[in-house]
């Protein structure tokens, strides 16, 4: 079994409070998972337009903000123990409250990310985490509790099924794989090293940065490595970079600037170049 983060997508529509007070209110509610309830007023809310329409349309730390629709479909699902009530009806907002809990954490598997990095720094959250399979198993949307204090993570968790009944139904959302009780974050990390180290081995041809750029642009259809990045220029000779994915795939970004990163590395091509193409590739391109 599998937890996914649920959360909104920023460029797609979104909306933003007017008043920081109305925010602030419900994120201090919604930070410990209680009950809005009674407590809950209508706010102002200005819609960011991205012209890309969603059903979900912003996150109050662990609540989100849902359209009509996605309201009455998550009304219907079974069994969820969350709130459903109107922020700004007039504009088709609501807020989605989980009010389960679920002190699941394993610290001893997870990597932990805390204050300047020292051990024994406040908990910040997590890089990597590592779940109890037997609190989870059976709750399809929760909040999860940090294993040290009474914080709570600032997200919504949903199981495999909910997973699978969001992608069927509804719009504008981001669904991240966070937990794998078959697959360990640990046993992912040492495939994804293993799959670096083949690319690696793979290049038969390495450059710098600057004649890796070079060969890209010249080269429409070719795609370069370094580790766990690729690079390739599509035909309107805007640069795309790749990051490399578990399954082996690359996933294809148009960054507005370079990661400075890239600069440093090693780039290579995975076949060698015959003699007329070296030679074609030393023509100065305009």
């Amino acid at each position: 079994m599998k937890v996914w983060l649920l959360d909104y997508d920023p460029f797609k529509h979104h909306t933003e409070f007017v008043d920081h007070e109305d925010y602030s209110l419900i994120y201090e509610m919604t930070s410990q998972a209680k009950t809005l309830q009674g407590k809950l007023k209508t706010c102002e809310l200005e819609l960011k337009d991205y012209n890309q329409p969603t059903d979900f349309l912003g996150r109050i730390s662990g609540a989100l903000i849902i359209n009509g629709k996605a309201k009455e479909l998550f009304n219907q699902f079974p069994n969820l123990n969350v709130e459903l009530l109107p922020l700004n009806p007039s504009m088709d907002c609501y807020i989605l409250n989980a009010l389960t809990v679920l002190d699941c954490v394993n610290g001893e598997e997870s990597l932990v990310d805390r204050v300047g990095g020292r051990p024994d720094g406040r908990l910040m959250g997590y890089k990597e985490i590592s779940l109890y399979e037997d609190v989870v198993k059976g709750h399809d949307m929760f909040r999860i509790q940090m294993h040290e204090g009474d914080r709570l993570q600032p997200y919504l968790y949903v199981s495999d099924q909910l997973k699978e009944w969001i992608e069927t139904h509804l719009t504008g959302y981001q669904l991240i794989d966070i937990w794998d009780s078959e697959f360990s974050w640990q046993q992912q990390e040492a495939k994804y090293e293993s799959l670096i180290r083949e690319v690696d081995a793979s290049l038969a041809e390495t450059f710098n940065f600057g004649k890796a750029s070079k060969y890209v642009e010249k080269n429409i259809d070719s795609i370069i490595y370094s580790g766990k990045w690729a690079m390739k220029v599509d035909e309107n000779r805007e640069v795309w970079i790749g990051r490399l994915t578990l399954d082996g795939t690359y996933e294809w970004d148009d960054p507005t600037y370079l990661p400075p990163v890239l600069l440093n590395l090693t780039w290579g091509i995975k076949e060698k170049r015959t003699f007329s193409k070296r030679l074609r590739d030393l023509i100065p391109f305009y």
